[in-house]
Protein backbone atom coordinates (compact mmCIF):
# COMPACT_ATOMS: atom_id res chain seq x y z
CA UNK A 1 0.00 0.00 0.00
CA UNK A 2 1.55 3.32 -1.26
CA UNK A 3 0.83 6.19 1.30
CA UNK A 4 1.28 9.91 1.76
CA UNK A 5 1.48 11.79 4.77
CA UNK A 6 0.38 15.13 5.51
CA UNK A 7 1.00 17.23 8.73
CA UNK A 8 2.31 20.66 9.74
CA UNK A 9 4.06 19.43 12.68
CA UNK A 10 7.55 17.51 11.73
CA UNK A 11 7.37 15.86 15.13
CA UNK A 12 4.05 14.25 14.27
CA UNK A 13 5.59 13.50 10.72
CA UNK A 14 8.40 11.31 11.98
CA UNK A 15 6.23 9.52 14.70
CA UNK A 16 3.89 8.22 11.84
CA UNK A 17 6.55 7.54 9.89
CA UNK A 18 8.31 5.72 12.38
CA UNK A 19 5.21 3.50 12.95
CA UNK A 20 4.45 2.90 9.23
CA UNK A 21 8.08 2.01 8.39
CA UNK A 22 7.11 -0.98 10.66
CA UNK A 23 4.72 -2.46 8.15
CA UNK A 24 6.92 -4.03 5.12
CA UNK A 25 3.49 -3.81 3.12
CA UNK A 26 3.39 -0.15 3.65
CA UNK A 27 5.44 2.21 1.47
CA UNK A 28 5.44 6.21 2.35
CA UNK A 29 6.04 8.07 -0.74
CA UNK A 30 6.31 11.07 0.93
CA UNK A 31 6.03 13.20 4.36
CA UNK A 32 4.93 16.73 3.55
CA UNK A 33 3.78 20.05 5.85
CA UNK A 34 1.07 21.63 3.62
CA UNK A 35 -1.99 20.26 1.62
CA UNK A 36 -0.78 22.55 -1.46
CA UNK A 37 2.57 20.25 -1.54
CA UNK A 38 0.24 17.46 -1.30
CA UNK A 39 -2.10 17.87 -4.13
CA UNK A 40 0.82 17.45 -6.66
CA UNK A 41 2.21 14.52 -4.89
CA UNK A 42 -1.41 12.84 -5.19
CA UNK A 43 -2.21 13.61 -8.84
CA UNK A 44 1.69 12.29 -10.16
CA UNK A 45 2.25 9.28 -6.81
CA UNK A 46 -1.40 8.26 -6.85
CA UNK A 47 -0.88 7.14 -3.26
CA UNK A 48 -3.94 4.36 -1.75
CA UNK A 49 -4.14 6.33 1.41
CA UNK A 50 -3.42 9.97 2.65
CA UNK A 51 -2.57 10.29 6.31
CA UNK A 52 -3.87 14.42 6.78
CA UNK A 53 -3.75 16.39 9.55
CA UNK A 54 -7.54 17.56 8.73
CA UNK A 55 -7.23 20.87 10.63
CA UNK A 56 -4.74 22.11 7.79
CA UNK A 57 -6.40 24.69 6.06
CA UNK A 58 -7.53 23.16 2.62
CA UNK A 59 -7.62 20.15 3.82
CA UNK A 60 -11.02 19.68 1.91
CA UNK A 61 -9.26 20.26 -1.31
CA UNK A 62 -7.48 16.82 -1.37
CA UNK A 63 -10.66 14.92 -1.04
CA UNK A 64 -11.32 16.06 -4.97
CA UNK A 65 -8.36 13.49 -5.61
CA UNK A 66 -9.09 11.33 -8.08
CA UNK A 67 -8.58 7.44 -6.59
CA UNK A 68 -5.75 5.40 -7.68
CA UNK A 69 -7.70 2.85 -10.99
CA UNK A 70 -9.04 -0.08 -9.53
CA UNK A 71 -8.13 0.55 -5.31
CA UNK A 72 -11.14 1.78 -3.06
Amino acid sequence: MKCLIVDHDPESRLQLLAQLNAYKEIHVLAAVETVAAAIPLSLTLLPDLIFLDDTLIGAEELAVIPRNPGHL
